[in-house]
């Protein structure tokens, strides 16, 4: 309890999904309430620009902070913990495609009790693809075009790879790729010497990119066949 001299955490999955569905006075009302002593208030975003928009208002002074990958005994603890299906053909695809990231596990882990791999995917990109689509159309077009190259490979690519993929040469490619990870839709996933291997850097970008994408739906059924 907080009048114990314990802090209260209160963390808000999809802080700007929670807000979108509740008037201006309802918004300013939940956030006088959580303004007490002893209670802090933590909240996901599916990416950094959506931060912009929800730490707003009387939600200003939030502050991005990015949570490393959780490793795989941690994924499986906050799935056990989120009651997500513990029966292996389903954990065990899930926390794989999730990479760690705490909101994909949670996007997977919502469905009710019983769903399995395929259904669970459906449902979380159906989740996440209305947030990936307004993301996308808002980019210029260039960066678009080497954003769903990377969003659309579950492996991470070099510039050259990438940029031969979206048709562009790799002196571009390397520039958009550096410009989409100062928007933080994309990060280097590991570099050797100058070398540097991008991907998206929420899992649920490449998720919701495969759900939209004809031959990305085919890769998802034959994964949940295979599973």
């Amino acid at each position: 309890m907080a009048g114990a001299g314990r802090p209260v955490v209160v963390f808000l999955d999809d802080l700007p999904g929670v807000l979108s569905g509740l008037s201006p006075p309802e918004r300013i009302r939940l956030a006088e309430a959580l303004r007490v002593p002893g209670v802090a208030v933590a909240a996901s975003v599916s990416w950094r620009t959506s931060l912009a928009k929800a730490a707003s208002g009387p939600w200003a002074g939030l502050a991005p902070l990015e949570l490393p990958p959780l490793g795989p005994g941690e994924a499986e603890e906050l799935w056990r913990g989120l009651g997500g299906e513990t029966a292996p053909e389903v954990m065990a695809p899930c926390l794989a495609v999730s990479r760690g990231n705490l909101g994909l596990l949670a996007a997977l882990a919502a469905p009710g009790a019983g769903m399995g791999f395929a259904e669970r995917i459906a449902a979380a990109s159906a989740r996440l693809s209305q947030d990936f689509d307004a993301l996308f159309e808002a980019l210029p077009t260039a960066e678009r075009r080497l954003f769903a190259c990377l969003a659309h490979g579950w492996n991470p690519a070099t510039a050259r790879e990438a940029g031969e993929a979206a048709a562009m040469d790799v002196n571009q490619a390397s520039s958009l790729a550096s410009r989409l990870s100062g928007r933080g839709l994309a990060r280097v996933a590991w570099k050797e010497g100058r070398r540097k291997w991008y991907e998206a850097r929420h899992p649920g970008l490449s998720l919701a990119r495969q759900a939209v994408h004809p031959a990305g739906r085919r890769r998802l059924t034959a994964l949940a066949r295979f599973v």
